[in-house]
C-alpha cells in the first residue's frame, strides 16, 4: 500500500502512461533526438570554449597594456635618476647628504616604490622605500637586481625590465639603468633599479584582480606552454619571464554543468506543472461526474413521478390532488404557492409558466446589470448608446458621453482589501445616481469605470450655452459631489474622480470609437494638475506617424537634401578652437526636429544606412568647405580646425569608402590630414577584411582615427593596443559621473595617465559646468567638448563666435550657450 501522499503521483503516472506512445516509438524518438542534439551540443561546447579563450585573451591583453604603460612610466623615472650628477656623486661617495635632501624628500615612494643602488661589484649600496631603509644584501628586491646586474651593465642594458617579489610576497615592476652623470659622459659606476608595485590602489578592485592573476602566472621561459612577453621581462633568478597559458577547461566545465542543471530544473518544473494540470483535470472530471450522477438521479426521480402521475390520470380527486402536490414540489421549491394559486392541472401549469418567466427575468438581469451596484453593465450601455445614436441621426440631436474613473482605486483596493473596494464602488454608484438627471443613462462600464450618456434635450435646460459648456458644467457638478469624504466601516477615505467627455454629432454612429475617445479624454484628465475634467479634442486622437511613414519621409528628405549638419566645437580650457565635430540634423515638416539617434537607427533597421551615411558625408564636407572659406575671408591664416566625422559600422565595412572619400576631398580641396574619423567599439570590435583594409587606407591617406565613447564597451582597453588610435574621446557618462562615482573618477584618471605614454590625445565629452572642467584639468586633460563651451552651431554662428589672437583662434563665450537641452 502506498502512503496517501504518493497516491496522486501514482494516479498521475498511470495517466501519463496512457497518453505516451509505445515503447518502440519512444526509442526511435529518443534516438533521433539524441543524434540531432549530440552534434549541436559538441558545437555549442566548442563555441563556448572559443568564447572563454577569447575572454581570457582579452583580460590578459588589458592587463599587459597596463603593465607596459606602468613600465614606461617607471623607465622615465629610472632614467632621470640614473643620469643625474647628484646620484653619480653619491655612489662615488662624494655626496653624503643626497639620501637626506633628495631621496628622503621626494614623493616617488609614497605609492610603495623602492629604489635599489648597486656598486660596480654588484653589492647593494642602498635599498630605499617608504617602509624603511635597509642595507641588507639579501633583501629580495636587492637580490633580484644583483642577479640581473650583468645585463644592466652591458651595452644597451639601460631600460632593462624586471618583475620581482618583495619581502611581503607582492609583485614589483622594475626598470634598471647604469648610473652616470647628466650628460652621460662619465663612465658608468654601478647601477640603479627603480621598482613600483604591480597592484595599485588607484586602479580599482577589478583591474588589480587581473594584474594579480597576471603576476601569479609569471614563470621563467623554460617549459611549455609559455607565452613570451614583448619587450622582455626578467625575474629574480635572472631568467626571462613568460606567462603560463591559462586553461579554460575548468571554466568550460563549470559553464556546461550550470546549464545542464538549469535544463534539468526546467524539465522538473515542466513535469511538475504538467502533473498539477493533470491532477486538476482529474479533480474536475470527478466533480463533473458527481454532478452528473446527482442530476441523473433527479431526472430519473422526476421521470418516475411524472410517469406515475400520467398513469393515474382519471382517478379520484383526492389521489390527483396528492399527485399534483408531488409535481409542484418537483417544479417549485415553495409548495405553499400551490395553496395560493388554487388546485388543478391548469393552475400548476400557469405556476410553472410564471416560474419560467421569473427565471428569464433573472437571466436578463444577470446579462445586462451589474450585480454589485445594480447599474446597467457595459453590454447594456453599448446597446443603449447605439440606440441613442440611431435616434440622434433621425432627430438631429447631439449627445455627450461622460467617462468616469475613480482615482487611485487600485491603491485603495490593495491597501484595505476587496471588501472595502466593493463598498466604495457602491458608494460611488449612489453618488453618481444622485448627481444624474432624469433622462440620463448611467452604467458601470467595468472595474472602477462608470459611463453616463446625456442627450442634448437633457443638456440644454442646465446651460443655455453650447453643448460643450453644458457638458463641462454637468461634469463639474458631479465631481463636486466627491469633495465630501467617504465613510466606510472602519475607514474614512478622501475620494476624487477623473471625467473624460466626448461630444458626438448626430451622424456619429460608431460606439467603439466614441468610447475610445472618452478613454483618451479621461487619460488626459488624469494628467492635469488642477482640473480632473477633460473634453476630447481631435488633436488628442491623432496618432503619431508610425515608423514606416517616418522612414518614407526620411528617404524623401535625403532625396530633397533636407538633412543638414552643424558643428560642435572642440576647445582647449582657454577657449582655443582645436576642432569641430559634425552632427546631423533633420527637421520634419510636421513633427519638427527628429533626434539623430531615431532616424539613424531607422535607417539601420531598413538597411539604408549607406544612403544616409553618404549623404551626411557629402553634407559634412560641404559645410566644412564653407567653414574653411569663412576662415580665409576673416583673414585667419591658421586654417580651419580639424573636422571630426562619425562613421556607422555598415559604412566602415563598405569596400568603396576610401575611394569615395578621396574623391569628395579632392572636389572640395580639403586636406585629408584635417579629417578625423570617430569610431565606436561596435564599429571595430568585429573587424573583417574590409574594415581592416579601410582603416589602413585611411591612415595612409593621412586621416586620423579617434576612438569615440571610450569606456562604454568591455574591450575599450584592448582597442587601445590593437587599434592604435590617434585620439580617445572619454564618454560623457564617465565625465558627468566623476563628482559622485569613485569608479568613474578612477577610470578617467587611469585613461588620462596612460594616454600620453602611448602618444594618444584625450578629449573629454560632456563638459557642462566649470567644476567638471577643473577636475579634468587636474588630471592633465587639455581638450574638451560640451555645453559649458558651446552647443552645436551652424557655420555662420560658429564664425560669428570666433576671435583672432596671436596665431590662434578662440571661441568667444556667449550667455546664449548656457545649456538648455541635452540634444547631441
Amino acid at each position: 500500500m502506498l502512503p496517501p501522499v504518493l497516491r496522486p503521483l501514482r494516479s498521475w503516472w498511470k495517466e501519463e502512461r496512457r497518453t505516451l506512445p509505445s515503447r518502440r516509438v519512444r526509442r526511435r524518438v529518443l534516438g533521433v533526438v539524441g543524434l540531432g542534439l549530440l552534434p549541436l551540443s559538441l558545437l555549442e561546447i566548442e563555441r563556448r570554449s572559443m568564447v572563454l579563450e577569447e575572454q581570457a585573451r582579452d583580460r590578459h591583453r588589458e592587463a599587459m597594456a597596463i603593465v607596459v604603460a606602468s613600465l614606461a612610466s617607471v623607465r622615465r623615472t629610472a632614467y632621470d635618476w640614473g643620469h643625474w650628477d647628484d646620484m653619480y656623486a653619491f655612489v662615488r661617495g662624494r655626496n653624503p647628504s643626497f639620501l637626506r635632501n633628495d631621496v628622503g624628500t621626494t614623493s616617488l615612494f609614497d605609492g610603495g616604490g623602492v629604489l635599489v643602488l648597486l656598486d660596480p661589484s654588484a653589492r647593494p649600496l642602498l635599498v630605499y622605500g617608504r617602509r624603511g631603509q635597509a642595507m641588507t644584501p639579501d633583501l629580495p628586491l636587492a637580490g633580484c637586481a644583483r642577479r640581473n646586474f650583468d645585463r644592466l651593465t652591458r651595452p644597451g642594458g639601460s631600460g632593462l625590465r624586471l618583475a620581482c617579489l618583495d619581502g611581503t610576497g607582492q609583485w614589483m615592476l622594475g626598470v634598471g639603468t647604469p648610473i652616470t652623470d647628466n650628460a652621460t659622459v662619465a663612465p658608468p659606476h654601478g647601477a640603479l633599479v627603480m621598482f613600483e608595485p604591480l597592484v595599485r590602489g588607484e586602479y580599482g578592485a577589478e583591474i588589480n584582480q587581473r594584474l594579480d592573476q597576471l603576476g601569479r602566472s609569471l614563470v621563467p621561459v623554460s617549459t611549455e606552454p609559455i607565452q613570451r612577453i614583448t619587450p622582455s621581462l626578467y625575474g629574480a633568478t635572472g631568467q626571462e619571464l613568460g606567462v603560463v597559458r591559462s586553461s579554460t577547461r575548468q571554466a568550460l566545465l563549470t559553464s556546461v554543468t550550470t546549464d545542464l542543471l538549469r535544463l534539468l530544473g526546467l524539465v522538473l518544473v515542466i513535469l511538475g506543472i504538467r502533473g498539477l494540470l493533470l491532477l486538476e483535470r482529474r479533480r474536475q472530471i470527478l466533480v463533473r461526474r458527481r454532478l452528473e450522477r446527482r442530476t441523473n438521479h433527479r431526472i430519473r426521480h422526476a421521470g418516475r413521478e411524472l410517469d406515475r402521475l400520467l398513469a393515474r390520470t382519471g382517478m379520484d380527486p383526492k389521489a390527483q390532488e396528492a399527485d399534483q402536490r408531488v409535481m409542484a414540489r418537483l417544479l417549485e421549491p415553495d409548495s405553499q404557492q400551490l395553496e395560493e394559486h388554487g388546485q388543478g392541472l391548469e393552475r400548476q401549469l400557469e405556476l410553472l409558466a410564471r416560474r419560467f418567466q421569473h427565471f428569464l427575468r433573472g437571466a436578463r438581469s444577470l446579462a445586462l446589470f451589474d450585480p454589485l451596484t445594480q447599474l446597467p453593465n457595459r453590454r447594456y450601455f453599448i446597446e443603449h448608446l447605439e440606440l441613442q445614436a440611431e435616434k440622434g441621426a433621425t432627430k438631429a440631436r447631439r449627445f455627450a458621453i461622460l467617462f468616469i474613473d475613480i482615482d487611485r482605486f487600485k491603491s485603495i483596493n490593495d491597501t484595505y482589501g476587496h471588501a472595502i473596494g466593493d463598498a466604495l464602488l457602491v458608494v460611488v454608484a449612489d453618488r453618481l445616481r444622485t448627481g444624474m438627471r432624469q433622462g440620463d443613462f448611467l452604467a458601470r462600464y467595468g472595474g472602477d469605470e462608470f459611463a453616463m450618456l446625456v442627450v442634448q434635450d437633457e443638456i440644454d435646460p442646465f446651460d443655455q450655452g453650447d453643448a460643450r459648456t453644458a457638458a463641462y458644467s454637468l461634469a463639474s457638478r458631479i465631481a463636486s459631489a466627491f469633495e465630501v469624504p467617504v465613510h466606510l466601516p472602519g475607514v474614512d477615505l478622501e475620494l476624487s474622480i477623473s471625467i473624460g467627455i466626448d461630444l458626438e454629432t448626430p451622424e456619429a454612429g460608431n460606439a467603439e470609437l466614441t468610447m475610445k475617445r472618452c478613454d483618451i479624454a479621461m487619460s488626459r484628465a488624469k494628467q492635469h494638475k488642477h482640473s480632473r475634467i477633460a473634453i476630447f479634442d481631435v488633436a488628442d486622437g491623432a496618432a503619431p506617424l508610425d515608423n514606416y511613414r517616418l522612414y518614407v519621409d526620411l528617404i524623401q528628405a535625403v532625396r530633397d537634401h533636407a538633412i543638414d549638419v552643424v558643428f560642435q566645437p572642440i576647445v582647449a580650457s582657454d577657449g582655443e578652437l582645436l576642432g569641430v565635430e559634425a552632427l546631423a540634423r533633420w527637421r520634419h515638416p510636421q513633427l519638427g526636429s527628429i533626434s539623430p539617434e531615431l532616424f539613424l537607427d531607422l535607417a539601420e533597421r531598413h538597411r539604408q544606412i549607406l544612403l544616409i551615411g553618404n549623404e551626411l558625408l557629402e553634407v559634412s564636407l560641404d559645410r566644412y568647405a564653407e567653414l574653411e572659406q569663412g576662415f580665409t575671408g576673416l583673414g585667419m591664416g591658421t586654417g580651419a580646425p580639424r573636422l571630426s566625422l562619425n562613421l556607422a559600422p555598415s559604412i566602415l565595412s563598405d569596400p568603396g569608402l576610401v575611394e569615395r572619400l578621396k574623391t569628395l576631398l579632392e572636389q572640395r580641396q580639403i586636406t585629408a590630414s584635417h579629417l578625423t574619423i570617430e569610431l565606436t567599439e561596435r564599429s571595430v570590435i568585429e573587424r573583417n577584411t574590409d574594415v581592416l583594409t579601410n582603416l589602413e587606407a585611411l591612415r595612409s591617406l593621412g586621416v586620423r582615427l579617434s576612438l569615440d565613447d571610450f569606456g562604454t564597451g568591455y574591450s575599450s582597453l584592448n582597442l587601445l593596443s590593437s587599434l592604435h588610435p590617434d585620439e580617445v574621446k572619454i564618454d560623457k557618462s564617465f565625465v558627468m559621473a566623476m563628482r559622485s562615482d569613485d569608479l568613474a573618477r578612477q577610470i578617467v584618471r587611469m585613461v588620462a595617465g596612460m594616454a600620453p605614454s602611448m602618444g594618444i590625445e584625450i578629449v573629454a565629452e560632456g563638459v557642462d559646468d566649470p567644476t567638471t572642467l577643473a577636475q579634468l584639468e587636474e588630471l592633465g586633460i587639455q581638450r574638451f567638448q560640451g555645453f559649458f563651451f558651446s552647443r552645436a552651431l551652424t557655420v555662420a554662428d560658429l564664425l560669428a563666435r570666433l576671435s583672432i589672437g596671436s596665431e590662434r583662434v578662440h571661441l568667444q563665450t556667449a550667455s546664449a550657450d548656457s545649456p538648455v537641452s541635452a540634444t547631441p
